[in-house]
C-alpha cells in the first residue's frame, strides 16, 4: 500500500541519530541517475557515503549502498526485524517504504557514513525520506506527468509536492530544462521556505552566454530574470569564480559528452553542481573536478543497459534493457532508438525495425508510453512481470491491453505477441522475431527486474 505522510517514519525513528549529511534527490525522471552518479564522485573523494533508492532491482537490500557496496543481506535483515519490531509494538501501522526507508536511514548511521545520497520514493513533500530536516543540499530533476493519482492531475501541482524537499537556507538545483511552470513553483517554495540559491541547471555548452556575473554565476534563464526575494536562479556553478566559460562548457571538458544522450547530459549538470555544494560544505579542500570523470564509471542498471541473453534464448546480440515507465522516459529511450538502433541497421534513409518486449504497471497510460516506441514494422511482444518483493500492491498491466494499445494508435502492421506471465517464453519469441535486428526490453523497471533475476539464476 502507499500512504503518504511523516508521522509514521518520525515515529519509527523518533529514537534514531541520523548525524550524517544528505543530497536529497527529487523528480519524475531522472533522479535515481543523480544519486547514482554523486554517490560515485563521493566514493572518488575518500568520503563515507551511502546510497538509497527505489524500487530495489534483484533483492529487497540491493537499494542500499555504502561506499557504492550493496549492504550485506545479514545487515539489512537485522535492521529491518528490529525496524519491523518497533513498528508493531508501538502499533505504528507503518507502510512497506516507511519501514524500507527507517531501514536504510539506521543502517547509514551503523555504518558511520558522512553524507547519504537520498532518491525520493513518491513526490517529496510527505514521501517518507522528506523526515530528512537538515540536507546540505537538494535537487529536483526533470518533472513530468506520472502517479498523479497521488501528486495531481497538473505539472504545478506535481511539482509542488516535489518542491517540498526544499528546506529553509539549503541550496536547490534544478533541472533548467523543465517546463516554466514547474520552475516558477519552485522558485516559489524557495521563496516561501527561504531556501538557499536555486541553481537551475542547463546545458550551455552550445551556446553564448550572456556575460559574467562577477562570481562565476550566471544569473538568469530558465524563466526567471534576475532575483526574488532571496532566490537566486543561476545558470552555472558555485564553484567556477573567475572562469569564464560555461559550467557545462568545463563539465564537458572532464567528459566525453557523445558518450551521453541529452537527459544523462542534464543528470550529470544536475549531480555535478549539488556535488560541487556538498563538497563546499564537507570538503573544501577537495576539487570537484578532480573528481567528476568519477561519473564515467557510475553503474545503474537498467537505464540504456546493454546486456546478453545468450543463455536465456541463445540470441549473441546484445539486448537494450530500460526501465523507461512514463511518458517523459518513453521519450527519451525512443530518441535513443531511433537514433542509435533504428538508423545504424540499414544504409538506406528508411529506419529499420525494432522488436520490442514491453510490461507495463497497472494505471499507465498506455498510449503515452507506446506513441514515441513503436513504428509501424516493429515487433512487439507484451508480458506480465513477476511479483514485486516489498511492493504487493503493484500489479502489472494485462499484454492484452498494451497489445489493443497499438490498434488505438493506428499502428496495423506490427508483429504481436501476448506472453502472459512466461518472461522467459517472451524472450525466447522476441529473439527469435528480431533475429540479427535490435532487441529492447522496456516499459518497466519491475521488469527489468525480472529480467536480471532470471540472468542470475541462470548463471548459478
Amino acid at each position: 500500500m502507499i500512504e503518504l505522510g511523516l508521522a509514521r517514519i518520525g515515529r519509527l525513528l523518533s529514537h534514531t541519530k541520523l548525524p550524517w549529511r544528505a543530497i536529497h534527490v527529487a523528480g519524475t525522471n531522472g533522479k535515481g541517475s543523480i544519486c547514482a552518479y554523486a554517490s560515485a564522485m563521493l566514493r572518488a573523494g575518500g568520503i563515507r557515503c551511502g546510497r538509497f533508492t527505489s524500487p530495489h532491482l534483484i533483492d529487497r537490500w540491493d537499494c542500499i549502498t555504502i561506499d557504492e557496496v550493496t549492504v550485506a543481506e545479514s545487515l539489512f535483515r537485522e535492521v529491518e526485524k528490529e525496524v519491523q519490531a518497533r513498528n508493531e509494538k508501538d502499533a505504528i501501522g507503518a507502510s512497506e517504504f516507511e519501514v524500507l526507508t527507517a531501514t536504510a536511514f539506521e543502517i547509514f548511521t551503523r555504518e558511520n557514513i558522512e553524507l547519504g545520497v537520498v532518491e525520493v520514493g513518491l513526490g517529496g513533500r510527505l514521501d517518507a525520506t522528506n523526515i530528512l530536516e537538515n540536507p546540505l543540499v537538494t535537487v529536483i530533476s526533470k518533472i513530468g506527468q506520472d502517479h498523479q493519482s497521488f501528486l495531481g492531475n497538473t505539472l504545478e501541482q506535481i511539482a509542488w509536492q516535489k518542491a517540498g524537499i526544499l528546506k529553509p537556507g539549503v541550496p536547490c538545483v534544478v533541472d533548467g530544462t523543465n517546463q516554466s511552470v514547474v520552475l516558477d513553483v519552485v522558485r516559489g517554495v524557495a521563496s516561501e521556505v527561504k531556501a538557499g540559491s536555486v541553481f537551475a541547471v542547463e546545458d550551455t555548452a552550445h551556446t553564448t552566454e550572456a556575460g559574467d556575473a562577477g562570481n562565476g554565476e550566471h544569473v538568469g534563464g530558465a524563466g526567471n530574470a534576475g532575483s526574488e526575494g532571496n532566490v537566486r536562479v543561476v545558470v552555472g556553478n558555485a564553484g567556477n569564480a573567475g572562469n569564464a566559460k560555461s559550467f557545462s562548457s568545463r563539465v564537458w571538458e572532464h567528459l566525453p559528452q557523445t558518450d551521453f544522450e541529452d537527459h544523462q547530459r542534464m543528470n550529470i549538470l544536475c549531480s555535478f553542481q549539488a556535488f560541487i555544494l556538498a563538497l563546499k560544505a564537507i570538503r573544501p579542500n577537495l576539487d570537484p573536478w578532480h573528481l567528476l570523470p568519477a561519473v564515467a564509471r557510475a553503474q545503474w542498471p537498467g537505464r540504456l543497459q546493454r546486456i546478453n541473453i545468450e543463455s536465456l534464448t541463445g540470441r549473441s546480440e546484445d539486448v537494450l534493457l530500460d526501465g523507461a515507465h512514463n511518458a517523459q522516459s518513453a521519450d527519451a529511450l525512443g530518441a535513443y532508438v531511433n537514433k542509435r538502433l533504428r538508423q545504424r541497421q540499414t544504409a538506406e534513409s528508411q529506419p529499420g525495425p525494432v522488436t520490442w518486449v514491453l510490461s507495463l504497471s497497472k494505471g499507465k497510460d498506455v498510449l503515452e508510453i507506446l506513441r514515441p516506441l513503436i513504428r509501424d514494422g516493429d515487433s512487439v511482444a507484451a508480458v506480465m512481470f513477476g511479483p514485486v518483493d516489498g511492493m504487493p500492491w503493484v500489479k502489472p498491466a494485462l499484454p492484452a491491453d498494451i497489445l489493443e494499445g497499438l490498434d488505438a494508435l493506428g499502428l496495423h502492421n506490427v508483429q504481436k505477441y501476448d506472453g502472459n506471465d512466461d518472461i522467459l517464453g517472451t524472450l525466447k519469441w522476441a529473439s527469435q522475431s528480431a533475429q540479427q535486428r535490435p532487441l529492447v526490453v522496456a516499459g518497466s523497471l519491475y521488469l527489468v527486474s525480472s529480467m536480471l533475476r532470471l540472468l542470475r539464476e541462470r548463471s548459478i
